[in-house]
């Protein structure tokens, strides 16, 4: 699910998408229907919202993010100086900067800093500020004014580097939306970009019957793989593989050369003594065995 970022902020963010990613806290019970409320301003407006949400204050409201992070002077995100809080208005204004400028170099707390916004003066020595605007490079969360927190790292820091910080005033989603959604309790599988297929084809020829085992003068053909052709999500711990034919078979005929068994590569991630993943042909070793009218590759 995304919110736009531009129907929120206007022309302050262009072609934003913000992802609000929602994970439960416990396992959800199957075989139940849940509503999502993304709660707005016209939460109290909407008589689709039960009245437990609607009676919610306004600044329960998802809002714009308001601070942003900290940049250096080349405009790139800083490592060294990391900002968050919600800003407020002081002036009427709808945006404005926090400016942070190294007064003292040094690594980490060593150094020393002033900050003020763009609508003030910097704050000079003989200034009456200066001292509440002076502070360490510490490594906690310090408030500066407006909302505005920052934490530096124990990075160097030099005479002289200013750093900005973005800030906008808040501003609530518009409208309210309800997401209803289901759980079951089918699986849900995750298809890779690639799947590997059988040499055999998925034509594997007609299934007999139960308790069929074949037809004399019926030709030998295979009726079943397990896992079947282009399974996804198999168990990492398979170890069998299991082909059945239409007819018994004699086992003197099924030996270790005349059953190979491959790996082909295919996309997607997993654990094994190959690594985590397989990019390559190879043989695998295995053991294998018949039983009736099926044989048994065990890895």
């Amino acid at each position: 699910m995304t919110v736009s970022d531009k129907q929120i902020l206007g022309d302050k963010v262009s072609g934003q998408n913000t992802l609000i990613k929602l994970t439960p806290k416990i396992v959800l019970p199957e075989d139940n229907t849940f509503h999502l409320y993304i709660i707005g301003d016209n939460a109290d407006e909407s008589a689709d919202l039960p009245v437990f949400v609607s009676n919610y204050s306004e600044n329960k409201s998802v809002s714009i993010k308001t601070v942003y992070g900290a940049l250096e002077e080349d405009q790139t995100v800083s490592e060294r100086v990391k900002s968050k809080g919600s800003y407020f208005a002081v002036n009427n204004e709808t945006s404005s900067k926090l400016f942070i400028k190294i007064v003292k170099d040094g690594e980490g707390s060593e150094a020393k800093y002033v900050w003020w916004f763009d609508d003030e003066n910097e704050p000079q020595p003989a200034s009456n500020n200066y001292n509440t605007r002076l502070s360490r490079c510490v490594q906690r969360w310090r408030t500066l004014g407006r909302g505005v927190l920052v934490r530096f790292s124990g990075s160097q820091y030099n005479l002289d580097e200013t750093f900005t910080i973005n800030c906008y005033v808040r501003e609530n989603l518009e409208n309210s939306y309800l997401i209803t959604f289901y759980t079951s309790t089918d699986s849900v599988y995750e298809y890779p970009e690639n799947s590997s297929t059988s040499p055999l084809g998925s034509d594997l020829g007609l299934i007999p019957e139960v308790g069929q085992t074949g037809v004399s003068g019926e030709s030998l053909i295979v009726t079943s793989i397990e896992p079947y052709d282009g399974a996804i999500n198999v168990d990492l711990n398979l170890k069998k593989i299991i082909i059945s034919f239409n007819k018994d078979l004699n086992p003197e005929t099924i030996t270790q050369e005349s059953i190979k068994l491959f790996s082909y590569p295919v996309s997607g991630s997993f654990n094994g003594p190959n690594g985590t993943r397989s990019d390559r042909e190879f043989e695998i070793l295995k053991i294998v065995s018949v039983e009736g009218n099926k044989i048994i590759a065990e890895l």
